[in-house]
């Protein structure tokens, strides 16, 4: 019925870190990120549940209408479908848990915003300066920024300058923020960039009202950061590449909000309502380029080529990961109180 991933704790961490795909409006996922939000928001406003409740020692039933906090949506790993799923819902406006995990660093907008940091603390920097341009905090077309910098004499802030006519908001932007990064506080100079020049209506625009999370969040660490330490930016931006911040929310508190998390962080949880949202087909394959055989290191070859003990190691690993797959789908129907909603997008698993 479902062919899950191995959710081993390496697998686990890996996607945690994985960037998010970038996928058009055709893509299946999208299409069932789509689909899911619609139902739910339909759901909520027609639908009723029925629940047993103990009173004076016997069942009752009972009929309430469908809450937000009714829905729990488990995923396999943290993978396009997921973020999809918690983009869709906010475009229809459902009121959202968030993501259980975040890490602030693999946010699109939050990577935006360090890049302009980053060549606030050093004007030199001419890669920071050229993402910073070509990001909706500045605008610059592909086409405009390789006219900018290609041929140029000195650094790309030179170029920029002696194109200031051409790119007047732009500049005046980015000179207002370099004549102000030595005298504000990491915090002050984030908000200065995201409220006077607009920053956070351009990163939503074009990124879509999730990126807001990673943006609140990143503020956040410049407060805790500036709690902790004197506060600077080029401390800051060491301290956020020192730590690899990354927030856990407490779901099972999520109130009356939508959840979206994997089947590993559901343990111990229930919901009247659950979605299973990604039971497509998966490979069952080896990740590691070394197996061990009783202590032996043994480089991994083609299939084709795999001698007989390579091949029962082989067989043994997949083995487990079907096993644990079963598990994994034990946890995740057993969530469900009510309604289990299973689903699935791009090619089907096989029985």
């Amino acid at each position: 019925l479902w062919d899950w991933v191995d959710e081993t704790e390496k697998a686990q961490k890996k996607d945690w870190f994985d960037p998010i795909d970038t996928v058009g409006d055709d893509h299946h996922s999208v299409i069932l990120a789509r689909q899911i939000a619609a139902t739910i928001k339909d759901r909520l406003l027609h639908g009723q549940i029925t629940e047993i409740k103990r009173e004076d020692g016997r069942d009752v039933e009972k009929t309430r209408r469908i809450e937000a906090g009714d829905f729990l949506i488990l995923v396999q790993r943290r993978s396009t479908l997921f973020h999809e799923i918690i983009r869709a819902c906010k475009d229809q406006s459902l009121p959202m848990a968030g993501a259980d995990r975040l890490r602030i660093g693999a946010e699109l907008g939050v990577k935006d915003l360090t890049a302009l940091l980053r060549y606030l603390a050093t004007p030199e920097d001419d890669l920071s300066l050229a993402a910073v341009l070509r990001s909706p905090l500045c605008g610059l077309s592909e086409a405009e920024l390789f006219d900018l910098a290609h041929g140029r004499p000195n650094y790309l802030t030179r170029a920029l300058e002696e194109e200031k006519a051409r790119f007047d908001p732009v500049y005046d932007m980015l000179k207002d923020l370099r004549d102000n990064a030595d005298y504000l506080r990491p915090y002050d100079l984030l908000e200065r960039v995201l409220t006077r020049h607009n920053g956070r209506e351009k990163l939503l625009a074009r990124l879509g009202r999730e990126a807001d999370e990673g943006i609140a969040a990143l503020l956040d660490q410049a407060m805790a950061y500036e709690r902790a330490d004197i506060p600077s930016l080029t401390g800051f931006l060491e301290w956020l590449a020192r730590d690899e911040v990354t927030i856990k929310r407490q779901m099972d508190s999520a109130g009356d909000a939508i959840r979206v998390m994997t089947v590993h962080g559901a343990k111990g949880l229930e919901a009247p309502i659950v979605i299973l949202p990604d039971t497509g087909q998966v490979k069952n394959t080896v990740r590691d380029d070394v197996l061990n055989h009783d202590g032996v290191a043994l480089w991994k070859v083609k299939s084709d080529d795999l001698p007989p003990v390579q091949v029962g190691l082989t067989n043994d690993i997949k083995t487990r990961q079907r096993e644990e797959r079963m598990r994994l789908l034990y946890v995740a129907m057993t969530r469900a109180e009510s309604w289990l909603i299973i689903c699935g997008a791009g090619k089907p698993a096989k029985l």
